[in-house]
């Protein structure tokens, strides 16, 4: 179980990448985190009561990964309201 202390969209997204050793991200988890929050900004993923499944297709993976978080208090602000400069 992943419980994230977070509460912004941006620092969830940062957390559950943080989490995979980078090697596993292509020695890139800060760019693939910054990825994903840029394609959450163009359209958003929440799909209603509190989840949201922000994903991002890279060259800098190879195979697919998968983690997955909550935040017990909840995630302030909305999804599609990710500030520019988290």
């Amino acid at each position: 179980r992943l419980t994230l202390p977070s509460r912004s969209p941006s620092g969830a997204i940062h957390e559950l990448g943080a989490r995979f050793p980078p090697e596993r991200l292509g020695g890139k988890p800060h760019e693939i985190a910054e990825g994903v929050i840029a394609r959450e900004r163009e359209m958003t993923t929440a799909i209603g009561q509190g989840v949201a499944v922000p994903h991002l297709v890279t060259p800098f993976c190879r195979s697919l990964e998968l983690a997955v978080g909550r935040s017990e208090p909840g995630i302030g602000g909305q999804w599609m309201d990710i500030p520019n400069n988290p």
